[in-house]
């Protein structure tokens, strides 16, 4: 009997809405309250980014019960603006949340896959919440990716990384970098797994909104979307954005 094929499955890691949505540059320009709404719609948006490919379990890592509140909130606003379809496949799947555990960044990540293959699921994609304009057909080539490959990584401008995904747990992607160093964390995971028995591939530049000149990408990307006749994507971090303009000088 043939064994049975791997759901693939897509990790959104949370971290502290404070470090994760925005670093200190912004500190400046946002009040709590407006980054908490920002921090809910960025993660409404992936959602629903995520939500729309298919046969894909979709799972929230997240490091404490402030970040659950937000994932129910963002969950209960998703609802109201979803289609039938969505509804539908919402209901039926539904989001599994778990609680994070590690002390470094690494830990965190390591764990997030481990978890997911454990249970019986490959390839596995994880990526943030801070980049809501992220298009379905980029985790689609994602996929298509490690089809071939052992590892995919997605580089953002700042030297970071916005997805990252395995077909089989990795120790050295996460266990050889120096998280919190001011080296770059993207040429260290790939320097990792460089020049060994790894075969990785890359993905094409993102960004994700930590500092004050990425919402420039973030208003283009969402322009392009309503142009194109897409009202959906990034709706919801739209409206807050929208919002949030209103009230600067």
């Amino acid at each position: 009997m043939p064994a049975k094929k791997k759901q693939q499955a897509l990790i959104i890691f949370l971290e502290d809405s404070n470090r994760d949505i925005i670093h200190s540059k912004l500190t400046d320009y946002l009040s709590q309250d407006e980054k908490n709404k920002l921090y809910s719609a960025f993660l409404e948006d992936t959602i629903y980014t995520c939500l729309n490919l298919k046969d894909v379990l979709l799972k929230i890592n997240y490091p404490s019960e402030a970040a659950r509140c937000i994932i129910n909130k963002s969950i209960q606003g998703l609802e109201k603006r979803l289609p039938p379809k969505l509804i539908k496949t919402l209901k039926a799947s539904g989001v599994e949340a778990e609680m994070i555990k590690g002390k470094s960044q690494g830990e965190r990540l390591k764990h997030a896959f481990e978890q997911t293959f454990t249970n019986g699921h490959s390839p596995v994609l994880l990526i943030g919440c801070v980049t809501p304009t992220l298009s379905k057909k980029v985790l689609q080539d994602a996929y298509r990716k490690l089809k071939r490959s052992d590892v995919v990584f997605g580089p953002t401008l700042e030297g970071s990384y916005y997805l990252v995904g395995l077909n089989r747990l990795e120790n050295d992607v996460f266990e050889n970098v120096e998280w919190a160093g001011d080296k770059p964390v993207y040429s260290q995971m790939v320097g990792a797994v460089s020049g060994g028995t790894l075969n990785w591939q890359e993905l094409e530049l993102w960004y994700d909104l930590r500092q004050p000149e990425d919402f420039e990408f973030l208003i283009r990307d969402i322009n392009f979307f309503r142009q194109i006749g897409d009202e959906n994507s990034a709706s919801k971090t739209e409206e807050v954005l929208n919002e949030i303009l209103k009230k600067m000088p």
